[in-house]
Formats: structure tokens, sequence, C-alpha cells
């Protein structure tokens, strides 16, 4: 078994170096300055990769086989299209990184595919790994839950995170209720926009999701045990992609069930995130 990264920009190095020494990798990126950062990264950081790099996304496919797992960690233009060509040769796990794809009808044709292949397919969200958020989950309906997150990264590359870890905790879909103060930025990739501004989110049973603008990112979470009638109260510690690549590639390899969710558990989440851009009238921004 071995894992392929495909993108080995910022998100891709810390997939890298979170497996790095504890399996073999391959990795591709279309753009071949992205490889001197990742030896800077090595060398930086000490690690002792066991690798190769394939120059031509000609001649990846046929290094893909049916134990591996493959991370697709590109910007959200062509994943779709990598996506395809990816799970046609059946590997044993793919891990997109989110927003999985740009469009809803996107998102549908993806999960159609998934549905008839024996592919598992995730989508990376290393909150899931967060002890306090998996002793939160267990109480799933006895709870009313109060996220409060200040981002000033922008909410089109994270809202998939926030609004998805609502539906988790509380075991209920959130619905887009309201949003303000929208506001379009450059993003730190270069050609590319972000997004932003403010929003609440809502789930029927009482869970509440607020995004607001500010100069820090920082997640509060208040929960109310209804049956005991407890408050607790949790300051997010960023959980890393370097930290939980490799838990959740050993998950998949042992066997057991990965704690990240699934393409179609994020369904709601990336609906949210496209309600949103329409209702905003950013459709046509292009964003990673």
């Amino acid at each position: 078994m071995k894992a392929i990264i495909i993108g080995i920009g910022n998100i891709g190095r810390w997939h890298f170096h979170s497996l790095a020494g504890s399996y073999k990798m391959v990795v591709f990126d279309k753009y071949p300055d992205v490889y001197t950062s990742l030896y800077k990264h090595i060398i930086e950081h000490k690690l002792m990769p066991e690798f190769e790099v394939v120059l031509r996304y000609m001649d990846l496919s046929p290094k893909i086989a049916e134990e591996d797992i493959v991370i697709i960690s590109t910007t959200v233009d062509d994943r779709l299209s990598i996506f395809k060509n990816v799970i046609r040769k059946k590997p044993k796990a793919i891990i997109l990184e989110k927003p999985a794809f740009k469009t809803l009808e996107e998102y549908e044709e993806a999960n159609n595919l998934t549905k008839n292949s024996n592919t598992q397919v995730f989508v990376n969200l290393p909150r899931v790994y967060d002890p306090n958020y998996q002793k939160i989950r267990l109480l799933k309906g006895k709870i009313s839950i109060n996220s409060y997150y200040t981002t000033k990264t922008g909410l089109l590359c994270n809202l998939v995170h926030y609004v998805h870890l609502l539906d988790y905790l509380t075991g209920q879909p959130a619905l887009l209720s309201t949003w303000e103060h929208i506001e379009v930025i450059n993003s730190k990739r270069e050609g590319y926009k972000e997004v932003v501004g403010s929003l609440i989110c809502k789930t029927p049973n009482g869970g509440k999701l607020c995004v607001l603008r500010g100069g820090i990112n920082e997640v509060n979470t208040t929960v109310h045990n209804k049956e005991q009638n407890e408050l607790f109260k949790y300051k997010e510690t960023p959980c890393l992609v370097s930290n939980t690549t490799f838990q959740a590639v050993k998950e998949i390899v042992c066997g057991g069930q990965c704690s990240l969710p699934t393409l179609d558990d994020c369904y709601n989440a990336h609906k949210v995130l496209y309600e949103y851009m329409k209702n905003n009238s950013l459709n046509e921004l292009r964003y990673t």
C-alpha cells in the first residue's frame, strides 16, 4: 500500500508531512515550483520520507493500485476531473480536501460515482479527531450547542468545515439562517478570491453556529447538557493536518471505521456553502 498525494501545495505538504516515515508516497503537482517548497519543508522539519515524484499527470494513473489511498488536495477548479480519473482506478480510498467540488452539480455527480464504486471516499475534517468534540458527539440529542467561529481566512474555504462540524455534533442538518457584511478579498493563492463575512446557521434541535469576521482564527463552543443541566465551554485547540492525516490513513489501512466524514455525510455542509454563494451572487468566483 502507498499513499498518493495529488496537489502538494500548502495543505498537500502537511498531508505529506503527516505520512512521512510511515508510508511510501507518490506525489504530483501540476505546478513544478511547489517541489522546491516541498524539499525545503523536508529539510526544515528533518523528515525521512520514502517517496517518488511524478512530473507528468499522464504518468500518474498507472501508479494507482487498488490497495492505495489517494489524497486530492488540488484547487477546486480541476478536482472533479481528477476525481473521476482516480475513482476509475478503484483505489482503496480517496480523501478530498474541502470544499470537495465547485458546485452542487459537480458534488452530486461525484457522489453518484462513489455510490457505484467500492472505493471509500472521505472529506478531510481534522476536527473529528479532537477528543473534546468526540465526547460532545456522544451526547447528541441531549444537548444544545452554540459555536462561535471568528475567522479572517475566508468562508469559501472553511464554511464546509464549520457547518459539517455542527451537523456532526448535533446529528441534525444545519440550515443557513442569516448572512451579512459580505466582502470579496484576494486569496493567498494568486488569481483566486475569498469571501469574508458573518452568518448564522441553526439546527432544528437548537444547535447554533455563528461565523464572525474578525482578526484571528478562533473557535469557542458552548454545550448545554439538557439531562444534567450542565454547561460546558470549550475553546478549540487546532487539529492540524500534520497530526491527523496519519490517523485517518491508519484507520483505513487497518480496516476499521474511518473517523473522517464520507462524501455523502458532507452533502448538507456543501449545500449550505453553495446556497450561501448563490444568495450572495458569488457563483462565478474563482476560489480554492
